[in-house]
C-alpha cells in the first residue's frame, strides 16, 4: 500500500506506527496542490483545525483517494463532511491510524486485498482473531501457505524451486518474495503445528531476515562485479585504441588478436571494405598469410606490409606474446607513422 503523508509539522512522523512509516512519502502541506499528480492508495494530513474545511474541501475536488486528518484541539460542536474523509484523529490518538485504515478498506473493499502487502493482511486476520489460511503465489512460481487459530499464526509451508519449507523459515522466505497474489482460503480439516510465535515478532523477524537477504544478494553481486573486472582485465580498450587510430590520415579499420582469440576489431562504415565480410574472415587471411610465410620459411616476421592499387595492410606479429595486429590504409597513408603507431599499441597490450 502506498500512502502519502501532508505535514505541517514533520516530527509527528516519528510518533506514526513503524510500518506505516516504511510505506509513507512525506510532502509538505504547501504541497497540497500537487495531490492530482501523487499517486497514492492512502492520503493522511496533519493541519491546523482552523485549515480543516479549506482542505477537506480541496481534497473533495482534486482526488479521490481516501484519507485521514491529523489535528489538536479539534471544536466538539463541529462535524466535518467529506466524500472520501475517513477519520479526524486528535494528535493524542495518533496510534489509531492504522486501525482506520485497516477499518476502512475492510468495510468498502472486502474483496480488494490487492491493495494490502500481506503483512497487512495478516495483521488484520489478527485483530479478527480468524481462524483462516493465505495462500500465496509469487509471479516466479513459488507457493506458500500461512494458516492462523483464532488470529494466532500455527502454521506456514513454502515451496520454492520444488523444494518445501515449513515454519518459521518458510514464513521468512514467504514475505521476502515480490510481485505475490494472495488470497483467503477456509481450513477444512485439522491444521499441524509447526509455528509458535507471536504475530508481531514473527513479522518483526521477517523483516530482519528481508535485510539480511538484500545485504547477502548486493554482496554476491559486488563480488561479481570484482570476478567479471578480473577476468576483463586482459582486454583491450577497443574505443580508446580505435580514438587513437581515427585521426590517423587514410585510416579504414583495424584488428588485434591474441592467441587466435579477436580483442578489437573496428572498420569505418563509408570505407569501400565491405566492414560485415572484413571482420569475419580477416583473422583467417592473417592465418593464410602466416602458413604462407611458414611455408617459406620466413614464419618468425615482426611486420609485413600488403599493397594494391587501392589500399596497404600492415600486420604485425608478436611472436613471443602471440599477439597480431593488422591495420588497413588507403593507398596514401603515412606507412612509417603507422608502424609506429602499431608498436606502440602492441606494448600497451603487453
Amino acid at each position: 500500500m502506498k500512502i502519502s503523508f501532508f505535514y505541517e509539522n514533520k516530527k509527528i512522523l516519528n510518533e506514526i506506527d513503524e510500518l506505516i512509516k516504511k510505506k509513507t512519502s512525506a510532502y509538505e502541506i504547501s504541497q497540497i496542490s500537487e495531490i492530482v499528480n501523487i499517486k497514492s492508495d492512502f492520503l493522511i494530513l496533519e493541519v491546523r483545525n482552523n485549515k480543516l474545511e479549506e482542505i477537506i474541501n480541496k481534497l473533495e475536488i482534486d482526488s479521490d483517494t481516501p484519507y485521514i486528518i491529523i489535528s489538536e484541539n479539534i471544536p466538539q460542536n463541529e462535524t466535518y463532511h467529506g466524500l472520501y474523509l475517513v477519520s479526524i484523529i486528535d494528535k493524542k490518538d495518533i496510534s489509531q491510524i492504522k486501525n482506520k485504515i485497516l477499518e476502512y478498506f475492510k468495510k468498502n473493499k472486502q474483496d480488494e486485498f490487492s491493495i494490502f502487502e500481506l503483512p497487512d493482511v495478516m495483521q488484520m486476520v489478527s485483530m479478527e482473531k480468524k481462524d483462516i489460511a493465505i495462500r500465496i503465489i509469487s509471479k516466479s512460481g513459488n507457493v506458500g501457505a500461512i494458516a492462523f487459530e483464532k488470529g494466532r499464526p500455527i502454521y506456514a509451508k513454502s515451496i520454492m524451486n520444488k523444494k518445501s519449507e515449513t515454519g518459521i523459515e518458510a514464513v521468512f522466505k514467504i514475505l521476502s518474495w515480490d510481485d505475490i497474489k494472495f488470497k483467503l482460503i477456509k481450513v477444512i480439516g485439522e491444521t499441524p503445528y509447526n509455528l509458535d510465535i507471536d504475530l508481531t515478532d514473527l513479522l518483526m523477524g521477517a523483516m530482519q531476515y528481508k535485510d539480511e537477504l538484500a545485504y547477502i544478494n548486493e554482496e554476491a553481486k559486488n563480488n561479481e562485479e570484482i570476478k567479471n573486472d578480473e577476468v576483463n582485465k586482459g582486454k583491450v580498450d577497443c574505443k580508446n585504441i580505435v580514438e587513437q587510430f581515427n585521426n590517423l590520415k587514410g585510416y579504414i579499420g583495424i584488428s588485434i588478436f591474441k592467441d587466435g582469440k579477436e580483442l578489437c576489431s573496428n572498420h569505418l562504415k563509408n570505407s569501400y571494405i565491405k566492414n560485415k565480410d572484413l571482420k569475419s574472415n580477416v583473422y583467417k587471411i592473417n592465418k593464410l598469410v602466416r602458413n604462407m610465410l611458414n611455408d617459406i620459411g620466413i614464419a618468425n616476421f615482426t611486420n609485413l606490409i600488403l599493397s594494391s592499387s587501392l589500399s596497404t595492410a600492415i600486420i604485425e606479429h608478436d611472436e613471443k606474446n602471440k599477439i597480431d595486429t593488422i591495420l588497413f590504409l588507403e593507398k596514401d597513408a603515412n606507412i612509417p607513422l603507422s608502424k609506429l603507431m602499431m608498436k606502440k599499441v602492441i606494448v600497451g597490450l603487453l
